[in-house]
């Protein structure tokens, strides 16, 4: 809130200082109106921001059900003048296109969704397109109002190691349009070959069923706390994630801990105490955690941590733009004030 009304102090001080010194051109109605005009900017832009700040994208996990490609009217144009009379005024417009017609290329995804990738003056098909297939694995980001980042503190109720933090790596983020990795490796840690694929057709079968994402984080570390600091780093991950962090000696399962914003108690107790012992390259293992998620993971909504909306406020970089674009606009209106006679009842208040 303090921040806030900082902020506010900066339309309503240009408006203040303007008004007496040029208080022989800006009249009262046009004080008034700068203020109005003023404040609503600013507070409009504190919103978006705050907004914006909570913003972040989860992944809905299927396959490919079909691959199309075709052609569309130009995307390339643009309108230049086609006649002008004697004064050099433009009296006729064109539209020019660079091309007769566009490529696009497209995959369907199981989740409903479309990934489409068009205007492209070219026929040749994209590597990305070109190399999908018809039932592969495939994930889409959606975006959401993530209400966890308005108040980290109040949902992390422990304090991760400063320099662990600075080594987890950051939560997989799709490439080449629809591939995403479901293993993160830390500390040295070795990947099982085919655990990526099953984690891929896990996630197929279980991502709209369940609404869930599930990654696993595996790494060198042997203290269980250490999820902890993967929690911190990700907060939680993403609304409809489910990480299964395990600490391994590169043969066997020393460790595991889930995280998650969802309330999964019983799976959580489950990952903890039955993956402990089981080595690395036990084929079963996926299978294992896919039964359990499908028996006992329900995802908590984000709807639950609304509440924490209220403690949102713009980010660092986003005050700093916010003080200048607000400052800005409140000289331009100044000037405006200043200039022109708004109401028509400029200098009244000092004739005599």
């Amino acid at each position: 809130m303090f921040r806030l009304i900082f902020l506010l102090l900066v339309p309503l001080g240009v408006a203040g200082l303007s008004f007496l010194i040029f208080k022989t051109t800006i009249t009262v109605k046009e004080f008034a109106l700068q203020v109005g005009l003023s404040v609503s900017l600013a507070i409009a832009g504190w919103m978006i921001a705050r907004w914006g700040g909570m913003q972040s994208t989860e992944h809905w996990n299927g396959h490919i059900i079909d691959k199309r490609d075709g052609t569309e009217s130009c995307c390339h144009c643009r309108t230049e003048c086609n006649g002008r009379d004697k004064d050099g005024n433009c009296t006729s417009e064109r539209t020019v296109c660079d091309h007769i017609l566009d490529y696009w290329w497209a995959i369907d995804v199981s989740t409903g969704d479309t990934i489409h990738d068009g205007c492209h003056g070219f026929d040749h098909e994209p590597a990305w397109w070109a190399h999908a297939n018809v039932g592969e694995a495939a994930s889409v980001a959606h975006s959401y109002t993530n209400y966890l980042q308005a108040d980290p503190e109040s949902i992390l109720h422990h304090s991760a190691d400063p320099n662990d933090l600075e080594t987890i790596p950051p939560f997989p983020q799709i490439y080449d349009k629809y591939k995403v990795s479901k293993v993160v490796v830390h500390g040295g840690a070795q990947s099982p070959r085919l655990w990526q694929s099953k984690l891929l057709k896990l996630n197929d079968d279980l991502g709209e069923k369940k609404q869930v994402d599930i990654v696993v984080f595996l790494t060198t570390r042997t203290d269980p706390e250490f999820a902890f600091a993967v929690e911190a780093a990700w907060l939680y991950g993403p609304k409809n994630s489910l990480t299964i962090v395990m600490g391994t000696d590169g043969k066997t399962i020393l460790w595991a801990r889930t995280v998650t914003i969802s309330d999964v108690q019983e799976l959580s107790i489950t990952i903890r105490d039955e993956l402990p012992g089981r080595a690395l390259d036990d084929p079963d293992l996926i299978d294992f955690i896919g039964n359990q998620v499908r028996s006992k993971f329900t995802r908590t909504p984000m709807a639950n941590y609304e509440y924490l909306a209220s403690a949102a406020v713009p980010k660092g970089w986003q005050l700093v733009l916010l003080y200048f674009l607000v400052l800005l606009i409140s000289i331009g209106l100044t000037i405006t004030m200043h200039v022109k006679d708004i109401f028509g009842d400029e200098r009244r208040r000092y004739r005599y």
